[in-house]
């Protein structure tokens, strides 16, 4: 807090928001403005237009229907807490790795990434590519930290 009892400019609250419309279209390399619901700490829920310019980056991964970890500003507007949404190609390491590719790098375990990294890989699970065995093992691989 700062010395007058409001917070600085610099201090941000965690809160989870819905994504209540789409975050961007395939290949779109845009500011992209996203209308989400957001839960506060405390349970209070408000609606906020947003500017989110790295949404494209997260793309797969937030997503319409998507609760994701959101930082508050000063004025409550939400951001992205970008280290809490794993990028897709992180996911995407996780599961070539698991398939026979190169190893990469497990981090310690996030509940927001590992859901969110879940998510993402139960609708390429969907798509029927891999088997039952090479499913469960994506799974895991992403519960031990992407």
């Amino acid at each position: 807090m700062s010395p007058f009892g409001k917070r600085s400019h610099e201090e941000h609250v965690s809160a989870r928001a819905l994504v209540l419309t789409h975050t961007a279209a395939p290949g779109a390399y845009t500011n992209i403005n996203v209308w989400v619901a957001i839960e506060a700490a405390d349970g209070a829920v408000s609606i906020d237009l947003t500017l989110w310019p790295d949404a494209h980056d997260y793309a797969g991964v937030v997503g319409i229907g998507r609760w994701v970890p959101v930082t508050l500003d000063k004025l409550g507007r939400a951001e992205l807490d970008l280290a809490r949404v794993p990028k897709p190609e992180e996911i995407a390491g996780a599961i070539a790795e698991v398939l026979g590719g190169p190893a990469v790098t497990a981090v310690e375990p996030d509940p927001w990434r590992v859901e969110l990294g879940l998510r993402y890989a139960e609708e390429l699970i969907a798509g029927g590519g891999v088997t039952s065995d090479q499913a469960e093992a994506i799974r895991a691989r992403i519960r031990a930290g992407i």
